[in-house]
């Protein structure tokens, strides 16, 4: 899975699109709890330590080009055009149903 972020480096007090992105990304990971709510607070802020910590990085609460770069994250600024989450998600959906009904049929009738 690919994960975007603006290129801007978030910190306690940051709020909005990449602040979510993170929290998720942390939630996926294990580190974080709390809700999904573009709100970089203390929970957020511990978690990104944490997060930090175990990959060796500078713990400094800066979600920053190290630590975006660490987790894998793409600066959307670079492709050149923002990501569209409804399309990559849509054309993987249509990708698998295909691949699912030409490689099995699309009669399926296996008790699951």
């Amino acid at each position: 899975m690919k994960y975007y972020y603006s290129g801007a480096d978030i910190q306690k007090g940051s709020r909005g699109d990449d602040v979510s992105s993170w929290q998720k990304y942390l939630k996926e990971q294990g580190y974080y709890n709390g809700a999904i709510d573009g709100d970089f607070g203390g929970l957020t802020d511990a978690a990104t330590r944490a997060y930090q910590t175990d990959h060796n990085l500078t713990v400094d609460g800066l979600v920053g080009s190290q630590t975006w770069g660490n987790a894998g994250f793409v600066n959307y600024n670079d492709l050149g055009v923002a990501p569209d989450y409804e399309a990559d998600y849509y054309n993987c959906h249509h990708r698998y149903s295909y691949f699912v009904s030409h490689s099995f049929g699309s009669n399926n009738s296996g008790g699951g």
